[in-house]
């Protein structure tokens, strides 16, 4: 339903009784989103990582920094994208028979805890990406739509997405450092794939934070470096958990 008053809002961009509505429900989708997802967490289960949760707890964040961000920010089409991606996933999770949980405490929930946060504003920011990369060639061919007509400036939204990326990119930092300082198993074998391209990623990001204050890169230029960097690092996290939950469980089956 939330989906549905967003889009009215933004085409309309006028209706308020769409906006007041949208803001409710989509609120409400995240309590309940978050209710579901960390009721484990009051129980002796602990905490879910396997691929599918974790998705959904990234989706989780990202869901609650854009409707904050929203509030103040003409972001909204953002949220197209997302929480269909969150239903979905949401749906798959309902079906999932396996779950792989873990007890979280000091050092590692606070691995956990910045790491997923980090995650969500780069994600954010690749999505922010590809929307500016569609605005900016719609509005070069004389094409924009309703939606794109409601959407800030091209340099406002440049400007936001390395808002976007700064922030996930210190709070990455701070997930790392904090796994390898006081995480034994950091550099174990299991774990060294998501290790190496987490890191390998996050170099990608500071060379794009260091071109664009340094040497001015902009447009395509930083778009295609902010898709490239979430690819790297979703192909070490989520490609390590896929591997594990997937791949090798079906392996053991057989």
């Amino acid at each position: 339903m939330s989906l549905v008053l967003i889009a009215t809002y933004l085409r309309s961009n006028e209706n308020k009784y769409s906006y007041v509505i949208s803001r409710i429900t989509w609120l409400l989708a995240i309590g309940l989103h978050a209710y579901v997802l960390y009721i484990p967490l009051a129980t002796t289960e602990g905490l879910r990582v396997d691929i599918v949760s974790a998705s959904l707890q990234v989706l989780l964040l990202s869901n609650a920094v854009l409707y904050v961000t929203a509030l103040t920010r003409r972001i909204d089409i953002v949220a197209l994208l997302i929480i269909p991606l969150t239903i979905v996933m949401m749906t798959v999770g309902m079906f999932s028979l396996k779950h792989h949980s873990i007890q979280v405490s000091g050092a590692l929930s606070l691995h956990i805890l910045f790491s997923f946060l980090g995650y969500s504003l780069l994600f954010l920011a690749t999505l922010q990406a590809l929307i500016l990369s569609l605005q900016s060639k719609l509005l070069r061919s004389h094409r924009p739509s309703g939606i794109i007509r409601s959407l800030p400036s091209l340099q406002a939204m440049e400007i936001l997405l390395f808002r976007l990326i700064f922030t996930g990119v210190v709070l990455l930092s701070v997930g790392l450092l904090v796994g390898f300082v006081f995480l034994d198993d950091f550099f174990a074998r299991e774990r060294l794939h998501k290790t190496v391209l987490s890191i390998i990623a996050w170099g990608a990001y500071i060379i794009l934070i260091i071109g664009h204050w340094g040497k001015g890169w902009r447009g395509n230029k930083a778009i295609k470096w902010t898709i490239v960097a979430f690819v790297i690092l979703v192909l070490g996290f989520f490609g390590s958990k896929f591997v594990q939950d997937v791949v090798l469980n079906n392996v053991a089956v057989t």
